[in-house]
């Protein structure tokens, strides 16, 4: 479990959140909980970008607005929060799976190609993650 994970993990004991041992899928409540957060702090980071949501909340509409530095960054380090902290409500250390997912996306590299608008595309030699592996190495059981 990596640092940040732990601290996380901590501010989540405190708040009186659930943080399981082993992997597993949180009651509706706290999956509610997460996805809020998550879409929250998205949203604000997308902001401080300089962009707004279309309103069919779908598409980012590129329009130039202000852009903020330092909400960037608190946006980012909230992000960070949230989605490490989602993985705590799932019982998940991430830190396996990042390395994994790191691991694959660095497999696009090999024979792949940069699409017109910067996305890279992943060619033959792309390996997926394992993530099913890495959470079964972790004691999930897939119940």
């Amino acid at each position: 479990m990596t640092n940040e994970q732990k601290q996380v993990r901590q501010f989540m004991r405190l708040a009186q959140q659930a943080t399981p041992d082993l992997p597993i899928l949180p009651r509706l409540e706290v999956r509610k909980l997460r996805a809020r957060l998550i879409f929250e702090e998205a949203m604000e980071t997308i902001n401080a970008l300089g962009f707004r949501l279309l309103p069919d909340s779908t598409k980012i509409d590129f329009v130039e607005a202000t852009a903020d530095i330092v909400e960037i960054a608190d946006g980012c380090a909230d992000l960070m929060v949230v989605t490490i902290g989602t993985a705590i409500a799932c019982g998940i250390d991430l830190d396996p799976i990042f390395q994994e997912v790191h691991r694959s996306n660095m497999s696009k590299f090999i024979d792949g190609h940069r699409r017109e608008d910067g996305k890279w595309i992943k060619g033959p030699a792309y390996s997926p993650p394992n993530i099913k592996a890495e959470l079964i190495k972790q004691g999930y059981t897939g119940a």
